[in-house]
């Protein structure tokens, strides 16, 4: 049978005596009932250690005994820790804790009513999860790491002597040192220049140690602005071309969309055709029209005829000569590659401009620290020259950005110049494309026409009638005497005939 619970954890309170019983023990009357909601009289303090008492119950299995009942007043906050039994260290088995309120609340959980045990452990059945002593750990002595048998200044020394054979180093240094570019060649400049990086990366502190280019390089400081400016003076003619093209490009269009008449004309038009289309619809009288609905023209397709557009209708208009002209206009204002970076052309025009005015700088700077020289002067001449060009070339950006302005409001648009001209020029293009269709198709009908009145193959006129048999007796003619003379010619030389007429 379980055993009693505990003094004060659950299960009623025993039964008051029979009232003889308790007049018979105390001489008197019985107390009064204890007042409602406040139980019966508190449970006997529970026995000093030492004293006799009732015996524990079974311990719970797998968890050692109960916990202690709660000495004055104080609250259990955990189980026993049991003794570490002697024998082999086992592996540990994981598992959680129960809540020790939870105990206290479940008097007769499982663990306790279970008493019976009907399978038993130990040690020995557990001889599969002794643990097993940690491994020594090996201890390797660590590999001595190789010393560099070569910095990157000695290798990059090396390759540059191998790339430059036979060169005077102190000649170079001298040359390097007045700016003197009929020297020193751009491929030189690009090694000493990854030589100079390299060289600020390491100790050479030891003289003594250093390669006499070296050695060079580092007594005159000044060597590696030179070096950057040369190298600006050797990439500046090419940067400088690049920014004239784009500028002449620019100003191509520029001048295509403002200049040309016909193309204006071809607007104009468009427009008119556009409202006499629309009349009686919200879209008639309309003082202008939006670039961009140009290019939804080819949409708009006859009801005879799918492949006749509004654009055949307009171009139907033009005469050959204008046709040419579109497509020349059209040609030109596509000249401006598109860019996907989100700047307009002008914007990159001035980027460009910019960057050329800082390497000119650079390179200014660069020849302040060289020697007086001849070549000096020769580079100080070329720098005067390509700022004056590079002014020039400003003036003429200043100029295209407030024609794009200006663009801007003429065809009613906040486009930027490269997407007007790509529009205009897909309109101009498109027209002229039209017009060659309009004449093949023009040329094709012409030809249907004459054919008939000529009678063609299948015809049914007197004339051509008599024309075909008159062709017929001619070939059957030519036939006969042929065959005759060929005959003739076998039968004098006694041969075959039929083998040689044929």
């Amino acid at each position: 049978p379980p055993p009693p619970p505990f003094p004060g954890f659950g299960g009623p309170p025993p039964p008051p005596p029979p009232p003889f019983m308790l007049e018979a023990a105390a001489g008197g009357p019985p107390p009064p009932p204890p007042f409602p909601g406040f139980g019966g009289p508190p449970p006997p303090p529970p026995p000093f250690p030492g004293a006799a008492g009732p015996p524990p119950p079974p311990p719970f299995l797998g968890m050692g005994g109960p916990p202690p009942p709660p000495q004055f007043g104080a609250v259990p906050r955990g189980l026993p820790v049991a003794a570490v039994p002697a024998g082999p260290k086992l592996k540990r088995m994981t598992i959680k804790k129960v809540d020790a309120g939870l105990l206290q609340r479940a008097p007769s959980h499982v663990f306790r009513a279970t008493a019976t045990r009907r399978f038993t452990t130990s040690l020995a059945d557990l001889s599969r999860f002794v643990e097993k002593p940690a491994a020594a750990m090996k201890t390797t002595a660590a590999k001595p790491v190789a010393a560099k048998k070569q910095s990157n200044v000695d290798i990059m020394v090396t390759s540059f002597y191998r790339n430059h054979k036979g060169l005077n180093v102190t000649d170079f240094l001298e040359a390097l040192s007045c700016a003197d570019t009929s020297v020193v060649t751009i491929n030189q400049l690009i090694d000493v220049g990854n030589l100079l990086t390299a060289m600020a990366k390491e100790d050479l502190s030891n003289d003594d140690e250093l390669d006499p280019l070296i050695r060079g390089l580092k007594k005159n400081p000044a060597l590696e602005k030179i070096v950057e400016g040369l190298l600006v003076r050797f990439d500046y003619p090419d940067d400088s071309k690049k920014s004239t093209a784009e500028i002449e490009t620019v100003r191509a269009v520029v001048k295509a969309l403002q200049a040309r008449e016909l193309l204006h004309q071809v607007l104009v038009y468009t427009l008119d055709t556009a409202n006499v289309m629309n009349t009686g619809t919200y879209l008639a009288n309309q003082p202008a029209l939006s670039l961009q609905s140009l290019s939804d023209l080819s949409l708009i397709k006859s009801t005879e005829n799918a492949k006749f557009t509004i654009l055949h209708q307009l171009a139907s208009k033009l005469s050959a000569d204008d046709a040419i002209e579109l497509k020349a206009i059209g040609e030109t204002l596509k000249q401006i590659p598109k860019n996907k970076s989100g700047t307009t052309a002008v914007e990159r025009l001035q980027s460009g401009l910019d960057t050329l005015k800082t390497k000119l700088t650079k390179l200014a700077e660069s020849l302040g620290l060289a020697k007086e020289s001849a070549a000096r002067s020769a580079q100080e001449i070329f720098v005067k020259e390509a700022q004056e060009l590079l002014q020039t070339m400003q003036s003429e950006a200043g100029q295209l950005t407030q024609d794009e302005k200006d663009l801007g409001l003429f065809y009613l648009t906040p486009l930027p110049l490269e997407e007007i001209g790509d529009i205009m020029g897909g309109f101009a293009c498109a027209l002229a494309k039209a017009h060659a269709e309009n004449t093949a198709e023009a040329d094709k009908a012409k030809k249907a026409a004459a054919s008939a009145a000529a009678g063609g193959p299948g015809g049914s006129s007197k004339t051509g009638g008599a024309a075909g048999a008159g062709q017929k007796d001619l070939v059957a003619s030519l036939l006969r005497g042929i065959r005759t003379k060929v005959k003739n010619d076998s039968e004098t030389e006694g041969s075959d005939s039929d083998s040689d007429f044929h």
